[in-house]
């Protein structure tokens, strides 16, 4: 696809923003959405830097809970947690800081990924809902997902200009890992971790 330049938002209408993500839950593509809408240039790939004024968006998935965002305004992204716990271990998987054991999996999801996950929801999804983004939405209708997000940054979303966002970058849905998961065979296994969900 061709480049596709059109004027930036007006002086002053930049909203600087943290993008806190529960791991592998699409937060490259909501901030390359974001910055493609905000940035001088809207260009196709993900080259970010190109896009993203400096200093406009934070991104992290504040793993010791101790991130505060200041003045920026907090964008939440997260994922079932099921299908976002078997995606985290495969791309730990593949780049080789986990063994690929069930006997690995079970220790990650119970001593790590479950705890996690509970403090998590209630530092940054209960207090504030409606600045909560899901993944699947993102990746069902990621125009949906942008204009509630320029909503939650105080902005008018221009419609037009979302159109055009969207024109340049195809969003491909990813496999279910719910569906293909080999540690997730077991109903009964899964069902367990169904059950810590449901404290949380």
């Amino acid at each position: 696809m061709s480049a596709n330049p059109f004027k930036p938002p007006a002086e002053g209408s930049l909203k600087r923003y943290a993008i806190v993500t529960f791991p592998r839950s699409g937060r490259r593509l909501l901030r390359w959405l974001l910055a493609a809408y905000q940035g001088p240039e809207c260009m196709p790939g993900y080259d970010l830097d190109a896009l993203e004024p400096r200093g406009v968006a934070v991104v992290t998935h504040d793993f010791r809970l101790d991130y505060d965002p200041g003045d920026r305004i907090p964008l939440v992204l997260i994922r079932s947690p099921l299908e976002s716990f078997a995606s985290w271990f495969l791309m730990n998987v593949k780049d080789g800081s986990r063994p690929d054991t069930e006997a690995e999996f079970t220790h990650m999801i119970h001593d790590e990924a479950l705890p996690y996950w509970s403090r998590f929801v209630r530092k940054w999804v209960r207090p504030a809902p409606q600045s909560v983004f899901h993944y699947e939405e993102l990746m069902s209708d990621p125009g949906l997902v942008l204009k509630r997000a320029l909503e939650a940054l105080g902005l008018v979303p221009d419609e037009d200009r979302i159109r055009r966002v969207l024109e340049l970058e195809e969003i491909h849905p990813r496999n279910n890992p719910l569906r293909d998961f080999r540690y997730y065979q077991d109903p009964a296994a899964v069902e367990a971790i169904r059950n810590k969900l449901e404290q949380v």
